[in-house]
């Protein structure tokens, strides 16, 4: 059995079965047992575990396990031990290529560096960047929030994008379907961006958030 932690997800692991005897041994379903940092017991009454009906590439879902969830920490050994059932519920005996174990990662990314935002009134734009952080291992992607008077959250918002890790700021221009516009911007409202790191695995970082006054004059209130 291989794996590991699934991309996209702080709680699910894609795991690798393979039994080339399932169909001659009679293996009618698999129970794959988890645990955090010791290696998992294997009793189905009391150990926490995944039914998975055949061999091949499975998800485990370590939140919604048959006898409580298991819940690691950033760094923790979460092991896994597949046991193989036959019709009558008679298990086999788990050998060392049943047991496989995974790092967690429940750790985001470095929160966004340099977060700027300045007021361009002789353009009626506003110009946004932050640092590059492209070199960062651990970065996926950034989530980006903006609204108008109050500072963004994840659920309440006026506009919300996804940009690569290379992505580092932009002007944001009138037009139709454009970010100010959306937000219905007008001369000296106050503009919020919140912006998240996030890594292939789904964790994200702590926000960095900045704000502007938007000006149709030449006076600026950054």
């Amino acid at each position: 059995m291989t794996g590991g932690q699934k991309l996209g997800s702080t709680s699910v692991a894609s795991l690798t079965l393979t039994d080339d005897d399932a169909g001659s041994e009679g293996v009618d379903h698999y129970k794959v047992f988890v645990s955090v940092n010791t290696m998992p017991g294997t009793d189905p009454a009391a150990d926490s575990y995944q039914t998975v009906s055949s061999a091949g590439t499975q998800d485990i879902d370590l939140a919604s396990l048959v006898n409580g969830p298991v819940v690691p920490s950033d760094g923790d050994s979460v092991i896994f031990t597949v046991v193989a059932f036959d019709a009558a519920h008679n298990a086999s005996s788990p050998s060392g290529n049943d047991s496989t174990m995974v790092t967690w990662d429940q750790q985001g990314p470095n929160q966004p560096t340099g977060l700027t935002f300045v007021d361009n009134p002789d353009s009626n734009t506003m110009s946004y960047y932050w640092d590059d952080q492209s070199g960062d291992p651990d970065l996926d992607h950034f989530e980006a929030y903006y609204n108008k008077d109050t500072e963004p959250t994840t659920t309440e918002y006026g506009y919300h994008s996804t940009y690569t890790k290379t992505y580092r700021g932009n002007n944001l221009i009138r037009g139709t379907g454009k970010i100010l516009d959306v937000l219905g911007v007008e001369d000296g409202d106050t503009v919020f961006i919140k912006v998240y790191a996030v890594d292939k695995f789904g964790n994200w970082s702590e926000a960095a958030t900045v704000s502007a006054v938007y000006s149709l004059s030449n006076t600026t209130n950054n």
